[in-house]
């Protein structure tokens, strides 16, 4: 089951694990279980592997929005796209659509508030 937790004590801040799409060293695409952290606040997403300390931030601040995918379902799992404005996509995938609705739902929210925070 994948862990969305919002009040961490920390209202800026969810975290879970969920699957993310890569290129394997034959140009495969695979996916991966990682854990995320995201900070709604400085609109940051960190990204470890499962049973790694090892983090690595990303700034959330090139990205267009994020996207549900249309073809979800039990079977295949519920999936979401980070549209960058440089056309660039990363491919996220969890096993429950609450929880991929939320996490689309979250980013969406930090976008919006930090263009409004930047105006």
């Amino acid at each position: 089951m994948t862990m969305v937790s919002d009040h961490l004590g920390r209202d800026d801040v969810i975290e879970g694990v969920l699957k993310q799409q890569f290129t394997d060293a034959e140009g495969l695409l695979t996916w991966e279980r990682r854990k995320l952290v995201l900070d709604i606040q400085h609109l940051n997403l960190f990204v470890s592997e499962l049973n790694s300390e090892a983090k690595s931030g990303i700034s959330l601040r090139g990205v267009k929005y994020a996207k549900e995918w249309s073809f979800s379902s039990p079977v295949c799992g519920y999936g979401f796209d980070l549209v960058w404005f440089s056309g660039q996509m990363w491919n996220f995938m969890s096993d429950e659509e609450q929880v991929c609705r939320y996490w689309v739902d979250s980013i969406n929210h930090a976008i919006s508030a930090s263009v409004r925070n930047s105006k």
